[in-house]
Order: structure tokens, then sequence, then C-alpha cells
């Protein structure tokens, strides 16, 4: 057991795979005690898919991952650090897993359904409204529809290792020992005999607990949580003692052994109950030193309750960026760019315009999901009984694509709203009325129930799935979209920014980092991550065109001017130009 918390006085993340294995960061430590750095920050290091590059897609969170070392490694690495008085930092995963073959855990649940030992651990919704896949896991993997796949001839069934498994390509699924009772045949037989007939294949696919589709019904038919919109990364149900447990022994075992310092809570946004999990997390690892992932808006503050240290410095990544941003200059960049690219300049209507986009696109399974759950709260509602089902689904679109934060934490099981839940939800329901009039009463119905004012205990499933859905709505719209849209001044356009605030001054840098200091003074600082896409250097060098607008204007003018006779049928248009 770690005797006293250690707070890291400088990190140093290592990115773990296959080619830079535990051995590799052995050789490092030398070095990295010479830079000043007090502990390694690794990337993952539990079982993940084979050849993964990053460690997020966790197939076995029972055991570390082979392709990086055994765990004497693990020893050895942790043994030099603390020769050196350094120490170790483990980012964590939560919220997903790889729905891959390659998890066991996964895997059961195909094979056996609803009596798998693992049914509960998968955020499945086995209640589907189309009877076929009702008590099935819609699996989006074909590169047809299910018949014309079928007529090809594209599937096989293979026993191979005491297991029969149905193979499309690479993909492998298993087999429902129930689908290959055939009277009078063995299993050989039994495989052959499915193999040499297409009804045979068709009434054998009818029987697994899986239903396969055509890959492009995913986002509107998929029947479990995802991590956003990636079928592969299948969501966890780490509320549930017993995954979190089965989950979390490998880490806290480590933890218990004095291996780990501290853990990084990778995407809390995307748990049913963040707080929950983070009181949990932080009994079974009392001195961990613990950061979290979490995106805050400018206006935002972490939640106070959190038993951890902060965030992993986005937020004070952005200060440090506006800082170096020169306001004065907003509105010449701001005006040429308009004029150069003719796009809209108002950040926050493309901001609503992409997550409306994203939710409609990417998301509409999860929007289903929460739309049958409303229907079903609003039935007895005399004032909604003349709305249509695609008005119920206008308004919940409309709603999350207004919504100015990642996520509220209303901790719906315990009735418990908080001062900053209420303000969040309010202003959402103002400007989707705003917006659209029309749906007010929903709107209105709506604000009752995520505030936790209907008094209705079935409510409390649509209140903690909603707020699982603005975070990825957020982020597929925000992150993936509007960034690469709204190109004004692309320093500011970063992981937890806002690039609709053209930089901060100094007096308003100070005042954040006072409340930081008085806060959260043993947070994460950080000026790049894995996940900014422009290093820090990259961005100071932007944000200096700020004082430069002149001079930038000028320059765009005549490189655009040399770029004119390589353009081919306007492509690429001047905002991907600029």
């Amino acid at each position: 057991m770690n005797q006293e918390l250690k707070i890291p006085r400088a990190t140093y993340r290592l990115q773990f795979h296959c080619d830079f294995t535990l051995r590799d960061a052995l050789a490092l430590v030398p070095y990295l005690h010479e830079l000043g750095v007090s502990h390694v920050y690794a990337s993952p290091l539990l079982t993940a898919r084979k050849g993964s590059t990053h460690g997020y897609d966790v197939c076995d969170p029972t055991k570390l991952n082979p392709e990086l070392g055994t765990e004497a490694d693990l020893e050895a690495l942790v043994h030099a650090l603390r020769k050196r008085g350094m120490g170790l930092v483990l980012d964590i995963v939560p919220n997903h897993m790889a729905a891959s073959p390659e998890n066991p855990w996964w895997w059961d649940v195909l094979k056996l359904g609803q009596a798998s030992a693992y049914a509960s651990y998968f955020d499945v919704d086995w209640n589907s409204p189309d009877p076929q896949w009702h008590g099935k896991i819609l699996l989006p993997v074909l590169g047809d529809e299910l018949g014309r796949v079928l007529e090809r001839g594209e599937f096989k069934v293979v026993c191979e290792n005491d297991e029969v498994t149905v193979r499309y390509y690479d993909h492998r699924f298993p087999a429902s020992p129930g689908s290959l009772v055939v009277p009078e045949k063995n299993i050989e037989q039994t495989v052959s005999f499915i193999n040499a007939s297409r009804a045979a294949m068709a009434a054998f696919l009818e029987q697994q607990h899986y239903h396969l589709a055509f890959w492009r019904h995913g986002n509107t038919r998929v029947n479990y949580r995802r991590f956003f919109n990636i079928i592969e990364l299948a969501g966890l149900r780490v509320e549930l003692p017993q995954v979190f447990t089965d989950s979390h022994n490998r880490i806290l075992d480590w933890y218990q052994r004095g291996w780990l310092d501290g853990l990084r809570i990778d995407h809390p946004d995307g748990l049913h109950d963040p707080e929950q999990y983070l009181q949990r997390l932080r009994q079974a690892a009392p001195g961990a030193w613990i950061t979290v992932e979490k995106i805050l808006e400018p206006v935002e503050n972490l939640p106070v309750d959190w038993p951890v240290a902060g965030t992993t410095g986005y937020d004070f990544l952005n200060r440090v960026t506006g800082l170096l941003v020169d306001s004065a200059g907003e509105k010449p960049v701001t005006d040429f760019y308009a004029g150069f690219t003719g796009e809209p300049v108002d950040y926050s209507a493309i901001v609503r315009e992409k997550k409306r986009q994203a939710l409609q696109q990417l998301l509409p399974a999860e929007i289903g999901r929460l739309l049958r759950l409303l229907q079903s709260l609003a039935v007895d509602e005399t004032k909604l009984q003349r709305f249509t089902e695609e008005q119920f689904r206008e308004a919940l679109v409309e709603l999350v694509a207004d919504f100015p934060v990642y996520r509220t934490y209303v901790q719906a099981d315990e009735r418990r709203v908080s001062r900053e839940d209420v303000h969040h939800v309010a202003e959402a329901v103002r400007e989707a009325c705003r917006h659209q009039l029309e749906l007010k009463d929903i709107f209105d119905f709506l604000q009752e129930l995520l505030l936790l004012k209907t008094g209705a205990d079935k409510s409390v499933e649509f209140v903690m799935r909603f707020q699982q859905l603005t975070g990825p709505a957020m982020a597929k719209g925000v992150e993936d979209t509007t960034y690469y849209c709204f190109n004004r001044l692309v320093a500011l356009n970063v992981v937890g920014g806002n690039p609709g605030q053209f930089g901060w001054s100094a007096a308003e840098f100070h005042a954040a980092g006072e409340h930081a200091q008085q806060h959260w003074p043993h947070a994460m600082l950080a000026t790049s991550t894995h996940d900014t896409k422009r290093s820090e250097d990259v961005r100071a060098r932007l944000s200096l065109l700020s004082e430069i607008p002149q001079e930038w204007a000028a320059a765009v003018r005549r490189w655009s001017a040399l770029n004119d006779k390589h353009r081919r049928d306007n492509f690429p248009d001047c905002n991907a130009e600029y």
C-alpha cells in the first residue's frame, strides 16, 4: 500500500505499444531523471487488441498487455524509477472495452446472450423495439445487406479448437451452443450441412444471440452504448460493483504493491455516475494521485465533490494558448477570414449546427433510445399528447445541441441536483425555446425531468442516459467537426478550448490561476497532450498571427494567387486553403 500521496512535480508521458515496450522505457529512466521528470506517465498497460498503438481498446482488464512485456518487466521499471526517487502514473479506461473476439467477456456475451455471466457488464439495450433484434446485440459489420451477403455465400461456419465459429472475411463470431443441435448429426456433419445450404445458414444465423447487419446501419440501429460513435468500443457498466471489481482488480493490485503513485482517468463523462465511480476508486486507492480527463468549458468548474487532484490539464493548456493571443487582432483577423473564405463567423451558431449534424448522422441510435424512454414518461402528460414522435425527437436533438457544457452530473438515484446543473439545464432550455418555441411544452417537461422535479422513479434511466449523450454530441460536433470548419485562428482549435473567445488577458489568466491554486492546487498542468492536434510550439507560432493581422492577410493573398494555377474544380475550397 502506498504510504502517502505523492504529488508529481513533472510527468513525461510514454506511449507504449509493441514497438515501444516496458524494457525500452527502462532504458530511458536515467535520461528522464536528468530532465527533472518525477513521474513516468504511462499510456494504458492492460491487454488491448493485438497491435494496438494506443491501448484504449482494452480486451482483458485482468492482465498486463503481453505485447508490452511481463509483470517482471513492469516491476523492473518501477524499481528503476524508485531508485531515483521517481514514480509511475497510469492512464486507465473505465468507460469502454473493445467489442472484439479478443475480448473474452464480449465473446461470451455474443455466444450465450443474456445467459452469459457478463451480459450485464456491457451497456446493451436487450429490449429492442424491432422484434427480430429482441434479446440480441446488433453488429453492423457486413459490407452489404444480410440477405445479399447470404446469397453470395460469404459466410462460413468453422469448427476449430473445439469451438464452432462464424467467419465473415476477417470477422469471427461465436456460435450459440443451442444453434448446433441437428438431429442425427455430429458437430462436423452439422457444420458441413450449414455451409452447404443458404437456407440452413440463414436459419443458423437467426438462432444466434447477435444480429449481423450492414455497416451503414451502425449509427441508426446499434443497440449498445459506444465510445462516441465507434462500434468497435462498447460501453462498460462500471457503475455495477462487480464490474468495477473485475475491471479494476489488476490495476488496484499494482497499486497495492506500491507500483503506482497515480491514476489518470480517461473520459469520465461517459460514465453513468462519475462521482460515484471516483468515490469507489478513491476508497480502493486512498493514497493515489487521481486526475480526470475532464473537459471544462471556459465558464465551468470541476465538481467540488469529486475526490480527485484535478483535471489532466486541458483547461490550463487553453489558458496558456489564450494568453499568447493578442485580443486586439480579433476584428482584423475575423474580417479577413470571413472575406477570404466566405465562411460564417458566428461560432456559437456553427457549434449548434454541427452538434445537430452529429446527433442526426452519427448518434441517431442513441437519440432513438432516449426517445423511447421520453415517450413512455410523457404518455400521461395531457399537454404533450398533441405532439408527434418526430416532434419529440426534434426536441431532444435541439436540447442536446443547445447544451452549454459536455454534461451535467445529476445523481438521479440519490435525487441530487447541484446549482451548476440547474443553471446549465435552464440555459439549454432557454436556447432551445429561442430556436423552436413551438416545442416549448416538451422543453419544459424535459427540464422538469432533468432536474428531478417530476417525482417519477422511472425517469432515473432517462436522466442518466441523457447525461451520457451530451458529451459525445459535444465531442463529435465541436472537437471533430466545428474545429475543422471554423478556421479563424486554429491555434485556438484545441481540445477543451473555445475558438470563439479570441484570447485571454493577463488579468484573466492570473485570476484563473489563483482560482486553480485555491481549489485544485495539485491538478495536472499541460501544454501538449496525446489529444492535442497541434503541439505547443506550433500553437505559439500560430498565435503570433494575432499580432500581425495585416502581414498575415497579405501573405495569404500572395500565397493564394500562387496556388490558383493548381486549383481544380474549386478544390481545395478557400476555407481548407486558409
